[in-house]
């Protein structure tokens, strides 16, 4: 199955809408032996009253998303926002490609679970959004919720994401990751940050092998990689803590672990069991971190265990 807007001004795909009423969307669901959505092409379901919008559902062989691809479900009234649930047996998203649950009004938006048992990759090379696996709460006060992503596999790179944010006085979600290896160069993150008054959540990574953090060999281009809980708002939402569970952690070149606060909040602790080896080295980024921290540049820092 192929899902392609390219050259349409309107809708193109499958959606389960409610309007500006109390009746509830559908659910959406869908399954295809393989699935590709790009240039905007989209599998939907949002509310935009007070009813609540419908899951949705995705299974297929192997999955990709592109160029403003999306699979999403959304809230923008008081109604709560359906989950997205998608399996897969392997996963690419690139550039703008998403999948993602949201609210921007009172309703709490869904959740986000992604499973599949073979490999996971998000590369945002030359995106102008955000790609990858999101939960977010705008400024409407909802509470996101939970991300959960188990895989095989899983690379984040150039940008790709694994998220869940808030940027108002809703709490943003946790995020879950469970997988066999991970790897995160180039500015790929997972995180959970706040920039309104709404706490962030905790991020839980779960690895059976290796960890690899690697970030940029050129400072001038310094983005950092890694897996990060923030806030930023002066007035105080305070972030989540982070818990990893590896083998072998590697952590290089600007990569890091970490958690702060620019606000008034305060950055939440940082747990990291590694069974195998923990190698920390910032030798190709002179000058900028790499490692594990809990830092408070305005807000209050937590300890590092």
């Amino acid at each position: 199955m192929s899902i392609d807007g390219s050259g349409q001004n309107l809708f193109t795909g499958i959606t389960s809408q409610s309007g500006f009423s109390s009746g509830n969307a559908g659910e959406v669901l869908v399954s295809a032996g393989s699935l590709t959505i790009s240039n905007g092409g989209e599998i939907s379901a949002s509310t935009f009253g007070s009813g609540t919008g419908g899951d949705v559902q995705v299974s297929t062989g192997s999955l990709a998303i592109s160029s403003g691809g999306e699979i999403s479900a959304s809230t923008f009234g008081s109604g709560a926002g359906g989950g997205v649930m998608v399996s897969a047996n392997a996963l690419s998203i690139v550039k703008d490609g998403l999948i993602s649950a949201s609210t921007f009004g009172g309703g709490a938006g869904g959740s986000v679970t992604v499973s599949v048992p073979g490999p996971v990759s998000i590369a945002g090379t030359s995106q102008t959004l955000t790609t990858g696996i999101t939960s977010e709460s705008g400024t409407g006060g909802g509470n996101a919720s939970e991300v959960t992503v188990s895989a095989g596999s899983l690379s984040l790179s150039n940008g790709g994401a694994v998220s869940a944010s808030t940027s108002g006085s809703g709490a943003g979600g946790d995020v879950t990751v469970s997988a066999g290896s991970l790897a995160i160069t180039n500015a790929g993150e997972i995180s959970a940050s706040t920039t309104g008054t709404g706490a962030g959540g905790d991020i839980t990574v779960n690895l059976t092998g290796d960890l690899v953090i690697d970030g940029v060999a050129s400072p001038s281009s310094f983005v950092p990689a890694g897996i990060i809980a923030r806030t930023f708002d002066p007035n105080g939402g305070n972030a989540g803590r982070i818990i990893v569970t590896s083998d072998n952690v590697s952590i290089l070149n600007s990569g890091v672990i970490s958690t702060s606060t620019c606000g008034g909040g305060a950055a939440g602790e940082v747990f990291v069991n590694a069974s195998g080896k923990l190698v920390i080295d910032g030798a190709d980024t002179p000058g900028f971190v790499s490692g594990i921290a809990s830092s408070a540049n305005f807000g209050t820092g937590m300890p590092v265990a």
